[in-house]
Order: C-alpha cells, then structure tokens, then sequence
C-alpha cells in the first residue's frame, strides 16, 4: 500500500468517526436536557449537510467574483475574466454538485426523478442525466444574477 493511499483511508476512517461521533454526541446532549430520544436528528444533520452544499456554492461563486472584479480592477482596459472562462468555473461548480447529489440520490427511488407541475403521473427518471440538469441550473441561476449585476 502506497502512502496516499493510506492517507486518504486513515483521513476516510477519521472523518466517518467523527461524523458518527458528532451524532452521538448530539443524541446524548438532546437526551441529557429533555430525557427524550430524539431520532429526528438525523434529518438535522442532512439540512447541515445540504447547507454546508448551499456554502460552498456560494464561496465558489463569490471567489469567482472576486477574481473578476480584481481584474477588472488592477489591469487597465480589462474586462475581468473572459466569459469561457467564467463558463468554465461555474461548469466545474455543477459538476461538483451535480455528482454529490446523484451519487446521494442515486439509491433512493424518487431521487433523480423529474416532477412536473400539473401532470401527476408524469415523472421521468433523468439517471445520470441528472448531473447535467444541476449544472445547467447553477450556471443559469449564476449567470442570470450575473447579467443583472452590472445594470446597478
């Protein structure tokens, strides 16, 4: 076994421990106040992993800006990063998260299902096309606040 390869297991094991760690912590602390086991913690850790998802999205994007902003900025006659690149990045975003949540969802029956207002008994499966849905949705949301962003 080579070195990365135990680095990332012993970082794996580390992770998952203190994942299941934190619950348990969580647990006894709601059980130590108010004598109840509360078995809905679960679902509150998956809203702080979602929103950890909503985070980083926003971190990227705003790095994103900043780098177009700054360039903007210190180089004279410049128009920030080019539009292929912005396209790139906000790309990679979808990517990202278009992967984290198939491989979340991809067990689960609903999961990458399409609902569609209106028609009840239409719902498509969209599989792995499903990551390619999520990326077209960030790059729109993400170009769509930043068409509006130099009109102010």
């Amino acid at each position: 076994m080579d070195f990365w390869t135990l680095a990332n297991a012993l970082a794996t094991g580390l992770l998952t421990g203190l994942v299941y760690g934190l619950s348990a912590l969580g647990l006894s602390v709601i059980f130590g106040v108010i004598r109840i086991v509360n078995f809905a913690h679960g679902e509150i850790m998956v809203m702080g992993m979602f929103f950890a998802l909503v985070m980083f999205t926003a971190v990227w994007l705003g790095i994103l800006g900043f780098f177009d902003d700054y360039i903007k900025l210190t180089q004279k006659h410049a128009s920030g990063l080019t539009s292929g690149s912005k396209l790139f990045f906000q790309c990679g975003l979808g990517l990202i998260i278009g992967l984290i949540l198939y491989f979340h969802f991809k067990d689960i029956e609903e999961g990458t299902r399409l609902v569609i207002p209106f028609l009840k008994g239409v719902r498509p499966d969209l599989g792995a096309f499903y990551v390619l849905m999520v990326m077209f949705f960030i790059v729109g949301m993400s170009n769509a606040v930043n068409i509006t962003d130099g009109l102010d």
